[in-house]
């Protein structure tokens, strides 16, 4: 037999993720703070590198110190968002499983791909807002390895992307029935520590 989730009957056995899964209020207040929190103790908060760090700082006098909207903000431009900042805005998620890949389809039109078939990344991959995407489960855990983002993609709102992210996700449904994503991205380049 092959990898979970590669059939139409093992896609069967499978976690029920039907619907419409959106960002509650407090988990997107909980990215907001995250991304703008002056607190260097916790824990949630990236550690940058100096350049990124000035870049932020400067991206918040631009913006007259207000929370969400970025100097430089994909949204304002009519560009996706991309990977990471795709999976904590604060609109719907639908998640589609086909035989050897899950497809996450969002409220603003950006499609994820994550192929559950034991693929490689490609050698040379062409870069994407959603980068491109591999992942296997672990019972009813997804773990998914991105890589090959776009660098217009943004960390979170008005945090721009740099070449070389990579993002590893665990995507369950937690005790409470509530869609958990659970994320690490690392860049050497404008992370201090994996964040």
């Amino acid at each position: 037999s092959g990898a979970q989730g590669d059939t139409l009957d093992s896609i069967k056995q499978l976690p029920d993720w039907s619907g419409n899964w959106t960002l509650d209020s407090e988990s997107f207040r909980r990215v907001v703070q995250t991304s703008d929190s002056p607190d260097p103790d916790n824990p949630n908060v990236p550690k940058l590198t100096r350049r990124y760090w000035d870049y932020r700082m400067v991206n918040k006098v631009q913006n007259k110190g207000t929370d969400g909207s970025g100097a430089r903000n994909n949204a304002a431009l009519c560009i996706p968002d991309g990977m990471p900042g795709m999976m904590s805005i604060p609109m719907g998620h639908e998640y589609l499983f086909t035989p050897g890949r899950v497809t996450i389809i969002l409220e603003n039109g950006e499609v994820r791909r994550i192929f559950t078939d034991g693929r490689p990344h490609p050698e040379d991959p062409d870069l994407k807002f959603s980068g491109h995407s591999t992942g296997h489960w672990e019972g009813s855990v997804l773990v998914v390895d991105t890589v090959a983002i776009l660098p217009k993609s943004e960390f979170f709102v008005g945090m721009p992307g740099a070449p070389g992210t990579r993002v590893q996700e665990r995507i369950f449904k937690n005790q409470t029935g509530k869609m958990q994503i659970d994320t690490v991205v690392t860049n050497p380049g404008v992370f201090l520590e994996p964040w």
